[in-house]
């Protein structure tokens, strides 16, 4: 207010504009306040990441056990049919 009044800004004008720009300020400041995160908060994501990384890597290992078994089932079932139609053949 001083600098301003110093300035030849008028007392009242001097306070009005010192009030808007403080009050910008503030206003800055909450909403910079509300992008950070804290250390406990990104450590909770990141645990929570992890988990649900460890829980995809899990089910593409359960997949490709399946996906291997259904591969083994489809070569017996094969080989059986091969088999009884050669029996179903002879007879």
């Amino acid at each position: 207010v001083k600098k301003l009044e110093a300035q030849g800004v008028p007392s009242k004008h001097a306070e009005a504009i010192t009030a808007a720009i403080t009050e910008v300020l503030n206003d800055n400041l909450v909403n910079v306040t509300h992008s950070f995160v804290s250390k406990a908060e990104t450590q909770k994501i990141e645990m929570i990441q992890e988990s649900n990384l460890s829980k995809f890597k899990a089910k593409v290992q359960s997949y490709r056990y399946l996906k291997s078994n259904v591969g083994l089932l489809k070569t017996l079932v094969n080989k059986n049919l091969a088999f009884t139609s050669m029996r179903l053949t002879y007879c």
